[in-house]
């Protein structure tokens, strides 16, 4: 007996994925505060607490992985952070800032990660981890991506020395914001609007003209 099915993925596995999304659903309808624990179990078909406990010791950490699941490990992000090779010309550069512009924007206006906005911004006061949990996710993810970007950028001589790199990377990421509470958390009940490509090169190439030491010219790096 190897525990598995015929797609090769476990019974904990399975499990596990039954009580996320039972989780998820909840989560996103009622809040956090509203979802009780037992609610989750009738809605993933779990008999007693203490299989819910043994994969997800709490409430929060359920939460958690709701939100990694929505984000980091969603469709758009895969691979995202992982990139390894650091860009030796101006055009890998800015194709990787062009990636991770369009991924970010992407997955922050998924109306299911709006819904866990509103979450965030209704319940923290009442429960304070919540903040502290959702910067785990995309925030903090994306900012230490853009400073290692940026940071390999500056090895190359094709970012500015005298950067900030935490204040630089938040420029953009503050600018990627906007997008994600203009047009999509302020919108109501209206669908999400993704920038059109000509937007997101804007972005791109006036952030370029900030990190881009003065002896070059847009476009000029080799």
């Amino acid at each position: 007996m190897t525990g598995k099915d015929l797609t090769g993925i476990s019974r904990a596995e399975k499990k596990k994925t039954q009580i996320r999304e039972a989780a998820r659903v909840l989560f996103l309808e009622n809040g956090f505060m509203a979802t009780s624990t037992d609610a989750i179990m009738a809605a993933a078909g779990i008999a007693s607490k203490e299989t819910l406990y043994r994969y997800y010791p709490s409430k929060e950490e359920l939460f958690e992985d709701v939100l990694r699941s929505l984000t980091l490990e969603g469709p758009h992000f895969q691979g995202l952070f992982g990139q390894t090779a650091p860009p030796s010309n101006s055009q890998e550069l800015e194709a990787l800032l062009e990636k991770v512009v369009r991924e970010i924007l992407t997955t922050m206006l998924q109306p299911d990660y709006l819904a866990v906005i509103r979450i965030i911004v209704a319940e923290s006061p009442r429960f304070p981890r919540l903040g502290p949990l959702f910067r785990k996710t995309v925030p903090e993810q994306a900012l230490n991506y853009l400073q290692t970007l940026l940071a390999e950028g500056q090895t190359g001589g094709l970012v500015k020395k005298d950067l900030d790199l935490e204040v630089t990377g938040r420029m953009l990421l503050g600018t990627l914001l906007t997008y994600a509470l203009f047009d999509g958390l302020f919108l109501g009940n209206n669908f999400p609007q993704m920038p059109s490509s000509e937007v997101i090169n804007s972005i791109v190439t006036n952030f370029r003209q900030i990190i881009t030491p003065e002896i070059f010219k847009i476009g000029d790096l080799q």
